[in-house]
């Protein structure tokens, strides 16, 4: 299968530069929504004083990228996509490569029009009731993603049962571990969902007065502390099955390395987007001399890639400070600033 992956790749030379162009936005569309999310936050907790800057710029910057980072993706993968048609029309292995490519074509096309609409016609902008039809447009896109969710779901619950058959032993553990966790998740993002659903619903069809900014962030907080503790709860259950299998104290050690280094950046991310940014843009809005608000934001700049600058221990660093590796459950994992 990896012989076939690489000949494919080799049969398309752009196949690799598109993949890795597609995680990029893709990494670059999650930040926008993070830092848009911020930035609304920001602007709420300001109405309280007498804003000194604006930030009109980061609007209107953001409002450009939420349609053309979703345009560029859809070239990126219609590309993809027609390659795999040209090269291998009749692969069943590429099967899954094209389902993944129609999601993600369709919902790329799907927001690029929406967040294109409202940000040209449908804005609060040019009138209210433009902008409630913009918001109006974004709660049926939200409805579409959620029955989207659904299906992929429960395609992916098939793949499983096929997979857990065909294996056996070890291996059956580990699935049921890995799907237990992704069960939890989507339970997870249909209540996320619904809850953001619910509440732009109630102001987009004018039921009732919401404030969205401390609403949503507070939703989605809690929906990303739910996804931490549901995985450092799957790397538990991981790691013990690792110990039950008699691995040695160095693999356990790796493992519990790699897992808990994947939720400290999980961390870092909550601080830095739930606190760290919408603390520097308020200050950069609220605070009287431009100096003293570019400190501010400055320190918690800082503050924010200190964070993610932390590191472990070096593996064989840590079997040395304990001096038996060999024996198991003895080493445990480590932080140094």
């Amino acid at each position: 299968m990896k012989d076939k992956v690489k000949k494919l790749e080799n049969t398309l030379p752009l196949h690799s530069s598109l993949t890795f162009f597609n995680r990029g936005l893709s990494s670059l569309n999650n930040y926008r929504q993070q830092l848009n999310r911020s930035k609304n936050l920001a602007k709420y907790l300001a109405l309280s004083h007498t804003p000194l800057r604006t930030l009109e710029p980061l609007d209107a910057s953001l409002g450009v990228m939420s349609f053309s980072i979703y345009l560029l993706r859809f070239s990126s993968n219609l590309c993809l996509l027609i390659q795999y048609i040209l090269v291998e029309p009749n692969d069943k292995n590429n099967n899954k490569k094209y389902e993944e490519l129609y999601y993600s074509l369709f919902n790329d096309f799907l927001w690029s029009g929406v967040n294109l609409f409202q940000f040209f016609w449908f804005s609060f902008r040019n009138s209210q009731s433009a902008g409630f039809r913009g918001m109006q447009l974004e709660v049926l896109a939200q409805m579409i993603d959620l029955i989207i969710m659904i299906v992929r779901h429960e395609q992916a619950k098939e793949e499983y049962l096929l997979k857990y058959r065909q294996s056996s032993g070890i291996e059956r553990v580990r699935l049921v571990i890995e799907w237990q966790n992704k069960e939890l998740n989507f339970i997870r993002a249909v209540i996320t969902a619904v809850a953001i659903l619910t509440v732009l619903g109630l102001f987009a069809f004018s039921i009732t007065s919401v404030p969205l900014a401390p609403v949503l962030s507070i939703i989605m907080l809690t929906s990303n502390i739910s996804r931490l503790l549901i995985d450092m709860e799957k790397d538990k259950n991981l790691v013990d099955q690792l110990i039950i299998q008699h691995s040695t104290s160095v693999e356990v050690a790796r493992m519990e390395q790699g897992l808990g280094f994947e939720r400290l950046k999980d961390i870092n991310q909550l601080m830095l987007f739930n606190i760290l940014l919408p603390g520097g843009l308020l200050c950069f809005m609220i605070i009287p001399t431009l100096p003293l608000a570019f400190l501010a934001a400055s320190l918690i700049c800082c503050f924010a890639l200190y964070l993610t600058q932390i590191k472990f221990f070096n593996l064989d660093e840590v079997n040395s400070l304990w001096g038996e590796a060999n024996k198991p459950n003895q080493l445990s994992f480590a932080v140094q600033q």
